[in-house]
């Protein structure tokens, strides 16, 4: 029996990597815009001395190594090493709490969290995101095996590879703490705030103190700020489109279901659970800041990856079949009901989009969707690499 366990987890785990190799192969460094600033920022460094951000304060850790891994390896290894690390985040995050599952669904919610075609596809690209998110579970898994020292480590890596996530770590780590009040006193909560925000300080004030250029603290000089248009109006279609999109297609209406079945005939279990109330600041906060900054859908991936371990809890085996099926469903056959105007159609230029119109529609799956973005590697070996010493492998 032990054996055979082993071989089926073998044989699972071979087959995820194999599919993860081959959509690297397809899409070389991926459709993430921001992985050439990445790169830029690794190669200035360690040809002039000099730090300049890809973006913002920086993204210092996933710059070194985004950066490192293309200029020395290339694409394949870049891209594909940031799906492992993304495939090894879901690992730490089911077993931060797999001793209250009465049964083993790890693969389960696996599968659940690579059936979404948005949330694969964006984590097969050489970007920060899986990075982060990869050091964040893995504080988080220590944090929950009370290894304190090293999860400020690891939360601080995460906060290096995208500085947003400091809010995710210090909600992650307040939840911890007033779980576990019984267990970990105020002095022990305020220790492990300052360790992980020494380890943030020592990753980001040296190199934009001691390297870059021109220091700037203002939030508007680093941080790209709304113009107009900007309120409430259009905020909120943006929001609950992009939450449809994420969700799925087919999947949202049945996960909306079972959240209102469950909340109205099983509240006390989900509320008692622990893995909720770890997550449930977690996922509020980033719905907030996805609310107030609608960008990229991947800023929503650690709210629906927590929201998919929860309705794993919670619910039968059957349903989450049943959600793998409409995940699966959507790789083949899709629709949408705007139709969006984009400012630019060159696949190379910035993704602008300037106005909606209601028109409903089926479309391509987003297999074949990506299939057709695959053109997006042209740009980063004919223009936007241009001059840069990177490998392009593919």
């Amino acid at each position: 029996m032990y054996l055979k366990k082993k071989i089926s987890n073998f044989l699972f785990y071979s087959l995820i990597l194999s599919i993860g190799y081959y959509f690297t192969l397809l899409k070389g460094y991926g459709s993430d815009g921001d992985t050439i600033g990445l790169m830029k920022s690794f190669i200035n460094f360690i040809q002039n001395n000099n730090y300049s951000p890809s973006r913002g304060y920086g993204h210092p850790i996933a710059e070194f190594i985004i950066g490192f891994l293309s200029y020395n390896f290339g694409a394949t290894t870049s891209t594909f090493l940031s799906f492992i690390v993304f495939f090894l985040s879901l690992i730490l995050f089911y077993y931060s709490f797999d001793e209250f599952f009465l049964e083993d669904k790890s693969k389960i919610f696996i599968i659940l969290c690579l059936s979404n075609s948005l949330i694969l596809f964006d984590n097969i690209n050489s970007s920060d995101f899986p990075w982060s998110l990869f050091f964040f579970s893995l504080g988080f898994f220590l944090m929950r095996k009370e290894s304190y020292y090293f999860c400020c480590i690891f939360f601080a890596l995460s906060v290096g590879c995208r500085y947003n996530f400091i809010i995710f770590v210090y909600a992650a780590i307040f939840s911890h703490w007033v779980i576990n009040l019984d267990k970990i006193n105020f002095k022990k909560f305020v220790t492990i705030c300052f360790g992980t925000f020494l380890g943030i300080f020592l990753i980001f004030f040296p190199l934009n103190f001691f390297y870059s250029e021109v220091v700037s603290y203002s939030f508007h000089d680093r941080v790209a700020v709304p113009g107009q248009g900007y309120n409430i109006e259009s905020l909120l279609p943006r929001f609950i489109y992009k939450n449809f999109k994420l969700f799925g297609v087919y999947a949202c209406f049945a996960i909306l279901f079972f959240i209102i079945k469950e909340l109205m005939f099983n509240k006390e279990k989900i509320f008692n659970s622990i893995i909720f109330k770890y997550s449930i600041l977690i996922i509020l906060i980033n719905f907030i800041i996805f609310f107030i900054f609608p960008a990229k859908i991947s800023y929503l991936h650690s709210g629906i990856i927590l929201i998919y371990l929860i309705l794993v809890f919670i619910l039968e085996k059957k349903y989450l079949y049943l959600l793998i099926g409409l995940n699966l469903l959507q790789w083949v056959v899709s629709y949408d009901l705007i139709k969006i105007t984009y400012k630019y159609q060159d696949i190379c230029k910035p993704i602008h989009a300037i106005s909606a119109t209601i028109d409903p529609h089926y479309k391509s799956g987003e297999y074949f969707t990506m299939l057709e973005k695959i053109s997006l590697k042209d740009c980063y070996s004919e223009s936007f690499s241009k001059g840069l010493p990177i490998k392009l492998d593919y």
